[in-house]
């Protein structure tokens, strides 16, 4: 057994003419498409989210250019307004004073809806932090809904059921007249709402002074008790 002078031993296949500083090994990489599908659907994720982070400034400031020009350009038209029907000295007058106390107002107001979106652009953007944060937002968002769902109906089973529609009896009746005035109201000086003719049959619910109330139409009214005969 040999040395060489580096302290190695010798081998025939190779030159042992330096120190092998740099050595590759080679190995067998096998590939999953399942952990690749993986590593691009959290990318993709990811790229999202970071896109809602850099244009959170952006779509602020846009909101903040639409709020200001829309407040501005409602105010023209309303001093304008005031102008043409009272005087100029009165727009002047409102645009010094109504101007400044609707300024704090606007601000307040537009203050407020910066705060509502940034922190509803913050919880997109930390539901879009990367693929793990997002599925666990829609497996709890389809937890709370198909709990909702069951809640309800069970709730719904659970609630007895009420029936609003009752039948209040009647006998019937055959018109014996050839013509037979129908009335509002169960007197002979109430107005006359329709006619009923020999053979027409009536469905009665009760009787009051020599009337019958029936069904008419839908609803009741009154007819001569003597022009009917059972039925």
């Amino acid at each position: 057994m040999e040395f060489d002078q580096y302290g190695r031993i010798k081998n025939p296949n190779i030159p042992s003419t330096g120190p092998l500083d740099n050595y590759t090994h080679t190995r067998n990489h096998r590939t999953s498409s399942t952990f690749f599908l993986w590593d691009w659907f959290n990318d993709l994720v990811i790229g999202i989210g970071n896109l809602i982070a850099t244009g959170t400034e952006y779509i602020i400031s846009a909101l903040a250019w639409i709020a200001i020009i829309g407040g501005g350009i409602w105010g023209i038209v309303q001093l304008v307004d005031v102008w043409t029907h009272h005087s100029f000295i009165a727009a002047i007058f409102i645009t010094i004073f109504g101007g400044t106390i609707l300024y704090y107002i606007f601000m307040f107001i537009l203050g407020i809806l910066f705060w509502v979106v940034s922190i509803g652009l913050a919880i997109i953007r930390y539901i879009f932090y990367n693929a793990y944060t997002l599925l666990l937002t829609i497996l709890i968002c389809g937890w709370l809904a198909w709990h909702n769902g069951s809640s309800s109906s069970s709730t719904a089973q659970r609630e007895p059921v009420r029936s609003t529609i009752t039948t209040e009896p009647t006998t019937r009746y055959r018109v014996t007249a050839s013509t037979l005035n129908v009335r509002r109201e169960p007197y002979t000086g109430s107005p006359v709402i329709g006619k009923l003719h020999r053979y027409d049959f009536v469905e009665v619910y009760s009787f009051y002074d020599g009337f019958a109330q029936i069904k008419y139409g839908g609803s009741k009214a009154w007819a001569s008790e003597k022009y009917l005969e059972l039925y």
